[in-house]
């Protein structure tokens, strides 16, 4: 885990009594993880107060970008923490496409499981993957929608419409049609291309319609014109154990969310005044949080930082 513990000693003797001082100093410790593909195991060194920061990845095709989050949380000496960094391969979250340049971001995430998306206490969303029209951000409680793909302007005359259509969702935090609990949505094909995929996340961004569409473009004359449509796909969102305005699982193996303080299942809308519906079912959570949207260009990151110990 790295060396930085400090113990300063010393003695006092007279002809009566010894007097021995000893304190401890735990010197300022950080772990950095950069994407592998892999994840990684952290054991707790030391009980004491730890910042968590994780960056989520960008969708690919220079997509959405992927959220920043970071918190404060009270860990056990050997307990063990399980570390997901997000890349660009569909490895954590992260949509699929038939075209690889057009996958979206994956997630970067902390675990209490290994391989449990459930025992996820904290996640930073990943963004969604760039079609013919880029791919939205990884958000905070929600995910940026890709940006909308008007195929009219490559087939028409300007001021005539054939095809305008929306990018994808981005992901929130209850389910959704179109978004999936830790999965971005695959990229769809029209013709000889993929739309962009969504980015992964605590809920999925989704993908946008791939569409083939013929019509009569110009109204002087009744041209046929054909037009494809390959938008961009919605980013993840992201979620911290404990936060006002995130919304908790109820259990493990369960994407119901929580019951909120008066007994009634959480929603985004009741999360937002509600504490309670952010916890997670372990009880962990995070203090002095927060986080920032399209924060992130390339692959993820996590850092783990001691800030206190006992």
């Amino acid at each position: 885990m790295g060396s930085g513990t400090t113990i300063t000693s010393s003695s006092i003797a007279t002809a009566d009594v010894t007097v021995f001082a000893q304190w401890v100093e735990i010197v300022t410790q950080e772990w950095n993880y950069s994407y592998t593909g892999a994840y990684a195991t952290f054991p707790v060194p030391y009980t004491g107060e730890y910042k968590i920061e994780l960056w989520g990845a960008q969708g690919k095709n220079s997509g959405g970008k992927g959220a920043y989050v970071y918190g404060e949380i009270s860990l056990v000496e050997d307990d063990l923490l399980y570390v997901y960094v997000g890349g660009q391969s569909k490895w954590n979250g992260g949509g699929s496409s038939g075209n690889s340049s057009r996958y979206g971001g994956d997630a970067s995430d902390i675990r209490l499981v290994q391989g449990n998306l459930y025992s996820r206490i904290m996640v930073a969303g990943g963004g969604g993957g760039k079609g013919a029209s880029n791919g939205g951000n990884g958000g905070l409680l929600n995910g940026s929608t890709g940006a909308t793909h008007d195929a009219s302007s490559t087939h028409c005359e300007e001021g005539n419409t054939i095809l305008v259509v929306s990018g994808g969702i981005g992901g929130k935090q209850v389910a959704q049609t179109g978004s999936s609990f830790g999965q971005g949505a695959a990229g769809c094909q029209a013709g000889i291309s993929y739309s962009g995929a969504g980015g992964g996340g605590y809920w999925g961004g989704g993908t946008g319609s791939c569409t083939i569409r013929q019509g009569e473009c110009h109204e002087d004359t009744s041209i046929d014109a054909t037009a494809t449509s390959w938008p961009g796909a919605g980013g993840g969102s992201s979620y911290i154990s404990g936060v006002t305005g995130y919304v908790a699982v109820s259990a493990n193996g369960s994407t119901t969310p929580r019951n909120d303080s008066n007994n009634t299942q959480c929603t985004q809308t009741s999360a937002a005044s509600d504490n309670t519906c952010s916890i997670h079912y372990s009880g962990k959570t995070f203090s002095n949080a927060g986080g920032s949207a399209g924060n992130r260009s390339g692959t993820g990151q996590a850092k783990i930082t001691l800030i206190s110990s006992p």
